[in-house]
């Protein structure tokens, strides 16, 4: 979101004001004019100094490093031997099928379009397939993916335009459901469907909308800063963060709406309690969403009768809002320290209410400026929940910094300060160990950490490949494109996928173990499985002392194999783990 703007007054010494009258108030419409179809603040951080960089920028970052060692060129050592989150050695380019601008096979690009954000990929896997969604100027772009001569290339499945600059992609549970959102409070929603040719799909536009303004006065301080499908009150919707300090929600249609309607279909969520926090909540409101543009040049009108739910307002711009996979919470961050758990009570006639809410807070000192611009208040980008809703992080790109929280007892269990060189934007859980957590850097390097160990070494930095490129004009010849990361996504299946301006790029994760991955767990967990196999009881001496035909081996081996595996995770236990 925007930090220079409504970033409120500083915290006093007791910490930042609670939020002033959290409600749930419900917006309509009525007669607007049609969405802007300029990029206003489209244009992506393009300087000099920060799109390109040089073979030893990262040398002038070892001030940042004091005290951690040195693993070359300024950056943090790598991890001791045996402790490691990857699968594969190094990255691998995600290629296009089809002829590319040299005649080869042609690079999955993105964008972005504030410099505070990295949202222009997911990924899901639908019906055992693979699937990837990018986000590129003006476009939303599906991918499936294949392998191809031993490696991993990717079909172009549907596009579509946009006709503005994205913040933020979400796509529903489902598959069937996609979104983008961005400046001027842009929101257009798609259906994956058939598309006119036999097994051809297409994506076919289900609304688009203007939304935003409700008290900030500015339709253009309005922006998406990000979308989230996930559960709220009780069913899969549509979260909306924007910079007006509101969320707002919406239905996600089960089925196809007939193509030939005259009207747009019904996305509005009328299913929450407006009167949050056990108190009476102001009297519901209405805005005016404008009119809704269809790809025909028309526009349908929203009528008098067209409300949905919006939660707030929050006490700063939202810049993320997920809700729990278990349901029950709402979290969002914003341009503040405070993070807000909002949680969801049913009630009764099948409506949920906001009945109070937790704030989880950090401490650290905040830079004066960050990006040329004053500092009031250090805010947080984005936030994820664990897969068991256990642990929630957050980011904050202008204290380079990540931070975990346990949820039930607000506690913070993790922080991440010393290792990042950048600010720090994407994150996201592996979602078969609900203690590894992903994130991203603003550019040039990913990060893997066990947040349920307390050691150090269980935490592993990726650099990404350095990029290929002419010098720009005026600059020496070791400078080259820099590598602007534009989102981060995890499979279930085990790929780490990171997005750049200039490509995608793929790395294999330690989500399973098999006998070839043996070697890449925890020392603790292979001396574990010695002992566990060869039957060696607590009073042996060593690995392998007892009588192997009362062991573990005498039974079948793919479901030795399972027992083993099953044991694997979460690598936290062994991280933190003594040798048998």
């Amino acid at each position: 979101g925007g930090m220079a703007e409504g970033a409120g007054e500083a915290p006093g010494p007791e910490g930042p004001p609670g939020p002033p009258g959290w409600a749930l108030v419900l917006v309509g419409g009525g007669e607007g004019s049609a969405p802007s179809e300029s990029l206003s603040g489209s244009g992506e951080w393009d300087s000099d100094d920060e799109d390109w960089e040089s073979e030893d920028m990262d040398s002038d970052l070892s001030s940042d490093l004091e005290g951690l060692g040195s693993g070359g060129e300024g950056r943090p050592p790598p991890p001791p031997a045996g402790v490691q989150f990857t699968s594969d050695a190094s990255w691998r380019e995600v290629l296009g099928d089809g002829p590319g601008g040299a005649g080869g096979p042609p690079s999955l690009t993105t964008s972005y379009h504030h410099f505070q954000v990295a949202d222009a990929l997911l990924c899901q896997e639908i019906g055992g397939r693979q699937e990837v969604v990018m986000a590129s100027v003006g476009m939303i772009t599906l991918y499936r993916l294949h392998s191809a001569g031993g490696a991993t290339r990717a079909r172009e499945v549907a596009r579509h335009s946009l006709g503005f600059g994205p913040y933020s992609i979400a796509r529903s549970p489902c598959g069937r459901v996609l979104a983008a959102g961005g400046d001027d409070g842009l929101l257009s929603l798609f259906w994956l469907g058939e598309g006119d040719a036999p097994g051809q799909e297409e994506l076919h536009p289900l609304a688009s909308m203007a939304l935003g303004d409700l008290g900030r006065g500015h339709a253009a301080d309005a922006m998406n800063n990000s979308l989230r499908f996930g559960t709220v009150a009780g069913r899969t919707r549509l979260l909306v963060a924007n910079q007006d300090a509101h969320i707002y929600v919406f239905e996600v249609p089960e089925q196809e709406p007939p193509r030939e309607a005259s009207v747009p279909p019904d996305l509005t969520c009328r299913s929450l309690y407006a009167g949050a926090l056990g108190q009476p909540g102001p009297a519901p409101r209405r805005v005016d969403l404008g009119r809704i543009p269809t790809h025909d040049g028309f526009y349908w009108e929203w009528h008098e009768t067209s409300k949905t739910d919006v939660i707030g307002p929050l006490d700063c711009p939202v810049n993320c809002a997920v809700p729990s996979p278990d349901g029950r919470f709402i979290a969002a961050v914003g341009d503040s320290r405070r993070v807000s758990l909002l949680e969801q009570a049913p009630q009764e006639g099948g409506v949920y209410a906001v009945e109070g809410s937790k704030s989880l807070t950090f401490s650290a000192a905040a830079p004066k400026t960050f990006m040329g611009m004053d500092v009031v208040d250090p805010g947080c980008q984005y936030c994820a929940w664990n897969s068991d809703s256990t642990l929630l992080a957050v980011s904050s790109d202008s204290l380079r910094a990540v931070y975990v929280w346990q949820v039930a007892s607000g506690a913070l269990v993790a922080k991440y300060e010393e290792v990042n060189h950048r600010p720090c934007l994407a994150l996201q859980f592996m979602p078969w160990d609900p203690q590894v957590l992903a994130w991203a850097e603003e550019s040039s390097c990913v990060h893997l950490a066990d947040v349920g160990s307390n050691s150090r070494e269980a935490h592993q930095a990726l650099h990404l490949p350095r990029n290929d490129g002419v010098p720009k004009a005026g600059y020496p010849a070791p400078q080259r494109p820099r590598r602007r990361i534009t989102g981060l996504a995890v499979s279930p299946s085990g790929t780490l996928f990171v997005s750049t301006k200039e490509k995608l790029l793929s790395r294999g994760l330690l989500h399973q173990w098999t006998t070839e991955t043996h070697r890449l767990f925890p020392e603790s967990f292979q001396e574990a499985v010695k002992t566990i196999v060869a039957g060696a009881g607590p009073g042996c001496s060593s690995p392998g002392a007892g009588d192997a035909s009362s062991g573990l081996d005498s039974l079948p081996e793919p479901l030795l194999h399972n027992i083993i595996h099953r044991s694997a995770f979460p690598l936290a236990s062994w991280h933190t783990a003594s040798r048998p």
